[in-house]
């Protein structure tokens, strides 16, 4: 049976299987509606608050409603909009009852969004606004954190992130240790110092550390390059690092590959390292090229402080200056210098021991 107003064009159709069809004479469903290009299939209005479309289907696996978009161009499967008074959900997902429950569930292609996006909060301020914890099984890249990252667990760091102070340029295997690097000069021209022996000969990933500590022994208050970096101290997003020390040629050997991404300087400049020749001589490391000269200790060049840190990645933190807002928490650990089982221990009951771990007394 077909009803219509042409003599030609069926608009309502049933066919003998009791299949309907509007604008068709071969409905392939209990209900096929055809119609032209610009035209909307089906308008639904209601006032009422009560759903204007309800479908319900108890079939395993089947589909409450399922709209497929084909063609060239650009389809939308299901387009919602929410406009005027009040509050407007363009689309409200529940999932409930089942082994498995998700509110949307998407199996390919990739997820867009526009606007801000809020999980558990419902005015996000932020691209990603998330109120809990996230759970990353792989890696999270970013350009910059809130803050040099250390309270952030199990992210993998990758050179030229910012960092500590300033970028990192270096990462060993675990990606839990690495050298940072300022992200600008301390001197575009400044002496290594006078002559004289300093010992500062140790050339490794660390060693500048040791070898800034010897020359400023050997030259107290006087000027030098690794003065400058014992001396320099820089506060990010409100965290202060002031242990920065003048690199080692092998460590300016780690940064001279990543200088470009660290920033803050010219290649073909020629920088101080913290290793010394004799009395007289001291290395320079030439941005861009990677060699090394010897040049007397008296010339000025320019300096570039670096500094390490063994709590990129981790949960930790450099400590550096801080002040304590509530107790701290060794959890079992030593007070050390080097991070060895030695120097301080705090028991569970308040017992101290200096150099051991099972005190007998209140300091033993």
């Amino acid at each position: 049976i077909w009803i219509s107003t042409s003599a030609t064009t069926s608009h309502l159709y049933i066919s003998t299987a009791g299949k309907v069809g509007i604008g068709t004479n071969s409905p392939s469903a209990k209900l096929t509606i055809n119609t032209s290009i610009g035209n909307a299939l089906l308008a639904m209005n209601d006032v009422g608050g009560t759903p204007a479309i309800y479908a319900y289907n108890s079939s395993i696996g089947a589909y409450g409603i399922r709209a497929d978009a084909v063609g060239t161009g650009t389809k939308y499967g299901i387009y919602g909009r929410a406009t005027g008074g009040g509050t407007n959900q363009a689309g409200l997902f529940t999932a409930s009852g089942g082994t498995n429950n998700w509110g949307v569930y998407v199996t390919a292609g990739q997820s867009y969004f526009d606007d801000e996006v809020g999980i558990g909060i419902d005015a996000p301020t932020h691209k990603l606004h998330v109120v809990g914890g996230i759970l990353a099984t792989s890696s999270i890249t970013a350009s910059s954190f809130h803050g040099d990252g250390s309270n952030l667990d199990g992210l993998d760091f990758s050179i030229g992130d910012s960092y500590g102070g300033g970028k990192i340029f270096w990462l060993d295997a675990s990606r839990e240790h690495g050298l940072i690097s300022t992200t600008e000069e301390q001197s575009a021209g400044l002496i290594w110092g006078p002559n004289s022996v300093t010992a500062a000969t140790l050339s490794a990933v660390y060693a500048g550390k040791a070898n800034t500590s010897k020359i400023v022994a050997a030259y107290g208050a006087g000027t030098s390059a690794a003065k400058l970096c014992a001396d320099y101290t820089v506060t990010v997003n409100d965290e202060y690092y002031d242990d920065w020390y003048l690199p080692s040629i092998y460590e300016w050997s780690l940064l001279n590959p990543h200088y470009e991404v660290v920033g803050g300087f010219t290649s073909g400049h020629y920088y101080w390292t913290s290793n010394e020749k004799d009395t007289n001589v001291s290395y320079l490391a030439r941005v861009g090229a990677g060699n090394q000269i010897e040049t007397n200790k008296s010339n000025p060049y320019h300096v570039r402080c670096i500094r390490s840190d063994s709590s990129i990645g981790t949960s930790g933190d450099n400590l550096g200056h801080h002040m304590a807002s509530q107790n701290i928490k060794l959890n079992g650990n030593w007070l050390s210098n080097d991070g060895g089982d030695e120097g301080v221990f705090v028991d569970s009951a308040g017992k101290v021991g200096i150099g051991t771990a099972s005190p007998a007394g209140g300091l033993h």
